[in-house]
């Protein structure tokens, strides 16, 4: 019984040997995309790459570059050369220099340099669908660091008393702040090279500048009747420092190194307001125990461009962008020796950011 077994094995050792060895000389012919064409030996194939052998040496395609692959499999080839020559033989081996092909009479050897085109008699062609070509497994993660210019204005600000008959107070016109310094650090990842999310946590801080504003003044009972008010905003009456995360939904498009993209995303964070003492509201009464939200929240979107090779890991890259967004704040606060209850404020800050960085590509 042993010896069955031990002439079975052997018998399956040598269809085996046989099967690799037939393998290794089938010949197989990748178009890529800038139509170059490879005649060789396609040893393994993944998400990422197709590994080719050409004689004793082994090439990497990445999937990316690669339009289709056809698989020879042993099948009757017409070879057309240069010459107009056609040729119907079978692919057996190619090295640096020629193609070995063999008929039913002959053996032959044709210079590589003189094909001009390979045609399967049989269809046995795989093309390479869009999410394979395109690496829908190859997932890219990176980080980034980034500083910049933003301007921005608070482009709606209105104050109002909590109870009924409250005041309410609204400037009318667009405050202008100092342009400031963010900066910021971003994590993200695109699952096809395309497509991606990022996570943006950034800083920056806004101070109102010296200005005149007018306010529209009223009350709901109307025992007050609307009236423009004139002020004038002391330089740094106001400060805003915002503390943020950015979520966002980036689409990229690819030209080897350089990678445009635009995003699209939402803004959660916090806005912290500093003033000079005594703090006031927008009709100059003196403010105590303001507050401010946590909750901040806000939208965002960016466009810009990436300066780097992704076809490879551990690489570095440069981008620059323009991000623009609004945020909204609000917060309570109580007029100095008032006995009614507490105001509310809220306002709108619309930034236009102007972002440089670098980043590492996992």
């Amino acid at each position: 019984m042993k010896n069955y077994f031990f002439l079975l094995v052997i018998f399956l050792l040598t269809l085996s040997t046989n099967y690799l060895f037939c393998k290794n000389n089938l010949i197989d012919v990748i178009t890529l995309d800038n139509k170059n064409v490879v005649y060789g030996k396609l040893i393994r194939q993944t998400s990422n790459i197709v590994e080719v052998q050409i004689s004793n040496v082994k090439e990497i395609y990445h999937l990316e570059y690669v339009s289709k692959i056809e698989y020879a499999g042993g099948r009757l080839v017409k070879i057309k050369l240069k010459d107009n020559t056609l040729i119907i033989a079978k692919p057996v081996e190619l090295n640096k220099k020629i193609l070995v092909l063999e008929t039913e009479e002959k053996r032959l050897e044709i210079e590589r340099e003189k094909i001009f085109q390979v045609e399967f008699l049989e269809e046995e062609t795989k093309e390479i669908s869009p999410k394979t070509k395109t690496g829908i497994l190859r997932k890219i993660s990176f980080g980034a660091i980034y500083a910049g210019l933003s301007s921005a204005n608070i482009t709606s600000w209105t104050e109002d008393e909590s109870i009924t008959d409250g005041g309410h107070s609204e400037i009318v016109q667009q405050v202008s702040t100092k342009p400031t310094l963010p900066f910021g650090l971003e994590f993200g990842i695109f699952f096809n090279q395309n497509i991606g999310l990022q996570i943006d946590v950034f800083s920056s801080g806004y101070s109102v500048e010296s200005q005149n504003c007018k306010i529209k003044f009223s009350n709901l009972s109307q025992s007050i009747e609307e009236n423009e008010l004139l002020i004038t905003l002391p330089q740094d009456k106001l400060v805003l420092e915002i503390i943020g995360a950015s979520f966002s939904l980036l689409a990229k498009y690819s030209f080897k190194n350089i990678h445009p993209y635009l995003g699209l995303g939402f803004i959660v964070g916090n806005i912290k307001m500093k003033a000079a003492t005594p703090f006031e509201d927008l009709i100059g009464r003196d403010i105590e125990n303001y507050k401010y939200f946590s909750t901040t929240l806000g939208y965002s979107t960016q466009i810009g461009v990436i300066y780097g090779d992704f076809t490879k890991k551990r690489k570095l890259f440069l981008f620059a962008k323009v991000k623009y967004g609004q945020v909204f704040a609000s917060y309570n606060f109580n007029v100095t020796g008032s006995l009614e209850a507490p105001y509310l404020g809220e306002l709108t800050l619309t930034f236009l950011n102007y972002l440089i960085g670098i980043g590492y590509n996992f």
